[in-house]
C-alpha cells in the first residue's frame, strides 16, 4: 500500500507541474509543445516534481501571511485539482516513453521501500513539527523565535511539509524527501542513458559508483553519499539541489554556451536551495558569473524581466524572516533589525554560537588545529565516513584515469582551475560553518563530479550493448541499495499495509538534551509537542495581539 501510495504521490506532482505549464501556454497563447521543452538539453519534465514543491512551498508561505493552512487548505486543493485536470487540454507528446517509465514508475517504486522502518528525526520532535503545526493552525506569528530560537530557521521545507500531515501518520513527510531523491536518480539516468553531453555522462557514472561504494568499506560502509534520513530533515533535499545547480552550471560553463531559459531554471533551483538552507547562498557566485556571460546578448534589465518573479519570491521570504525572527537572514545576528520591538539580536547571536560550537565542530579558531581535528574526526561516525570518502575518491580517480581520455586543452585547464577554486571555497565554508556529515551531501557530490571534468571520451572501444549493460547494472544496483536492509525486511512483514512511522516522540523526550525541559504554554500558542514548544521562561515573554496577529517579544531593557 505504501509503495503504491508513493508512486501515486510522485505522479500527482509530476502532472501538477505539467498542468501549470499547459495553463501558462493557454494564457500566454505561446506556441510550444509542453512535453518537448528542454533546459540544458534535458527534458523539463525531469524537474517537474521538484518545481511543484518549490511552488507549493512559496504559496504556503504567502497564504500563511493571511491565514492558517487549515483555513486555506481547500484553496490549495482546488489549485492542485485544476492543475491536474488542465493536463487534458494538451496532448501527451513525450518523445521518449522509456524515460517516463523510470521517472514515474521504476525509480519511485524502488525508493518507496525506504519508507518502512523509519521514525521521526530528533529535530522534528525538537522543533520542526511544532513549527509546522503553527503554520497549520495559525497565520504567521511575529517574534516566534522569542519562544524558541530554532523557529527562526522556519525554512520553506517546513512550509512544504505542513501540507502533508495525514491524521497521526507522518509518512507523507518522508514522501517529500523521496521526491528529491527520485529527481536525483532520474537526472543521473537521463544524463547517462539519453544525453549526448559527455560531461553529464561522466559525472553520472562517477556519482553512481560513489553511491555503490557507499555500501562497502570501513565499519561496513558509509562514505558521505546521500542516505535516507529519518523523517523531517531537509539535508538530503538541499544537498541534491546544490549538486544539480553546480552540475548544470558546469555543463554550460565547459561549452561556453549560456541561454536565458537555462539561467531561469538555474536561478529557480538556486533560490529553492537557499530557502531550504542559507548555506546554499554560495550559489550566488555561479549566478553572477552566468549573468556576466549573458550580458552581451541580454541587458541587465532584460535579464531582470525574465526572473522578476523570483525576486518577488525572495522578497516575500525575507519579509517572512523579519516577521518571525526580526532578522533579514536568520541566524546571522548583524542582519537583525534592532528597531523592531520583537527583534532579539542577543538571543539570535547566542543561538548562532551554540549551533556552530559543540557537536558541529565549526572551525572558528585556527590556533589549535590539531586539537580540533582530533576531536572532530573521532566524533560519532566521522572517522568511518571520511575514511571511506577518501578511499572512494581514490578508487573513482583511478577508474577515470584508466578508462577515460583527457581533454588537455589550455581552455579546459583554465576552467578547471576556477572550478577547483570554487570547490575549495565550498570546502572551507563547510568546515567553518560546521562539518557535520549530513551538511556536506552536496559538497561531497561536487568533489566527486569535479574528478571527471576533463574526460572527453572512453579510452577503449566498447560495444554499445556492453556499455548499456554496464550502465543499467550500475543504475539499478545503486538505487536498489539505497533503501536499507531493515526497510526491505519491514516491508516483507507487512507488504499490504499503509506504513505508519515508529513513534519516536516519547523516546526523544527522554534524550539528555530534552529530558529536563518543562512544559510551558501560553494561551495563544499552537504547540504540537508541548514539552519542546517553548524554551524560554514565561516571565521573559510578552504577548500582544494587534490586527489579529500575535506578537511575542521580550523586554530589551531587562
Amino acid at each position: 500500500m505504501t509503495v503504491v501510495s508513493f508512486i501515486l504521490f510522485n505522479i500527482i506532482f509530476f502532472f501538477s507541474s505539467r498542468g501549470i505549464l499547459v495553463s501558462f501556454k493557454i494564457f500566454t497563447k505561446k506556441d510550444f509543445i509542453v512535453d518537448q521543452l528542454k533546459v540544458f538539453n534535458i527534458p523539463l519534465f525531469i524537474f517537474y516534481q521538484v518545481l511543484a514543491m518549490f511552488l507549493l512551498g512559496n504559496l504556503t508561505i504567502i497564504f500563511n501571511f493571511f491565514g492558517s493552512f487549515n483555513r486555506l487548505k481547500y484553496l490549495l486543493l482546488l489549485l492542485l485539482s485544476i492543475s491536474l485536470l488542465i493536463n487534458l487540454k494538451e496532448k501527451f507528446l513525450f518523445e521518449s516513453k522509456s524515460v517516463l517509465v523510470y521517472v514515474l514508475l521504476l525509480v519511485p517504486f524502488v525508493l518507496s521501500f525506504s519508507s518502512y522502518g523509519l521514525k521521526l528525526h530528533f529535530d522534528s520532535v525538537d522543533y520542526h513539527l511544532n513549527f509546522q503545526n503553527w503554520v497549520r493552525e495559525s497565520k504567521i506569528a511575529f517574534g516566534l523565535i522569542n519562544l524558541y530560537p530554532a523557529y527562526g530557521w522556519s525554512t520553506i521545507y517546513d512550509y512544504i511539509l505542513s501540507n502533508f500531515w495525514f491524521k497521526d501518520n507522518f509518512i507523507l513527510l518522508h514522501f517529500v524527501n523521496l521526491l528529491f531523491f527520485a529527481f536525483f536518480y532520474n537526472f543521473l539516468i537521463y544524463s547517462l542513458l539519453y544525453s549526448k553531453d559527455f560531461f553529464l555522462k561522466t559525472i553520472s557514472i562517477n556519482i553512481l559508483i560513489f553511491g555503490f561504494l557507499d555500501n562497502f568499506g570501513v565499519g561496513g560502509g558509509g562514505n558521505g553519499f546521500l542516505s535516507i534520513q529519518m523523517i523531517g530533515k531537509p539535508d538530503l533535499s538541499v544537498g541534491i539541489l546544490f549538486f544539480i545547480c553546480f552540475v548544470l552550471f558546469v555543463s554550460d560553463f565547459l561549452k561556453d554556451s549560456y541561454e536565458i531559459n537555462n539561467f531561469i531554471l538555474l536561478s529557480s533551483l538556486s533560490l529553492f536551495a537557499y530557502q531550504i538552507k542559507i548555506v546554499s547562498s554560495g550559489l550566488i557566485f555561479l549566478l553572477i558569473f552566468y549573468i556576466f556571460k549573458l550580458y552581451p546578448k541580454f541587458s541587465i534589465f532584460n535579464i531582470f524581466k525574465k526572473v522578476y518573479i523570483l525576486f518577488f519570491v525572495l522578497f516575500i521570504y525575507i519579509i517572512k524572516n523579519i516577521f518571525i525572527s526580526g532578522c533579514y537572514i536568520f541566524p546571522i545576528s548583524f542582519t537583525c533589525i534592532d528597531s523592531l520591538f520583537w527583534s532579539n539580536k542577543k538571543l539570535v547571536d547566542s543561538f548562532s554560537n551554540s549551533v556552530t560550537s559543540g557537536n558541529n565542530f565549526a572551525l572558528n579558531n585556527f590556533d589549535n588545529l590539531s586539537s580540533w581535528f582530533i576531536s572532530w574526526i573521532n566524533h560519532g561516525y566521522n572517522m568511518q565516513v571520511y575514511s571511506n570518502f577518501i578511499i572512494s575518491i581514490i578508487l573513482i580517480f583511478l577508474f577515470n584515469y584508466l578508462f577515460f581520455e583527457k581533454n588537455k586543452s589550455e581552455n579546459t585547464n583554465s576552467k578547471l582551475k576556477l572550478l577547483y577554486i570554487f570547490t575549495a571555497f565550498l570546502t572551507l565554508t563547510f568546515f567553518v560553518t560546521g562539518p557535520t556529515i549530513r551538511y556536506g551531501y552536496g559538497l561531497f557530490l561536487i568533489i566527486v563530479s569535479v574528478i571527471g571534468v576533463k574526460n572527453k571520451n572512453f579510452r577503449f572501444e566498447i560495444s554499445k550493448t556492453k556499455i548499456n549493460l554496464f550502465y543499467l547494472a550500475l543504475i539499478f544496483s545503486t538505487i536498489i541499495l539505497t533503501p536499507r536492509i531493515y526497510s526491505y525486511n519491514t516491508f516483507l512483514k507487512n507488504p499490504l499495509t499503509f506504513y505508519k512511522p515508529i513513534d519516536s516522540i516519547s523516546e526523544y523526550l527522554q534524550h539528555p538534551a530534552l529530558i529536563n525541559e518543562t512544559e510551558v504554554e501560553l494561551d495563544s500558542t499552537e504547540c504540537f509537542i508541548l514539552k519542546t514548544c517553548i524554551k524560554e521562561s514565561l516571565e521573559k515573554i510578552n504577548e500582544e495581539e494587534n490586527l489579529s496577529y500575535i506578537f511575542y517579544y521580550v523586554d530589551k531593557s531587562s
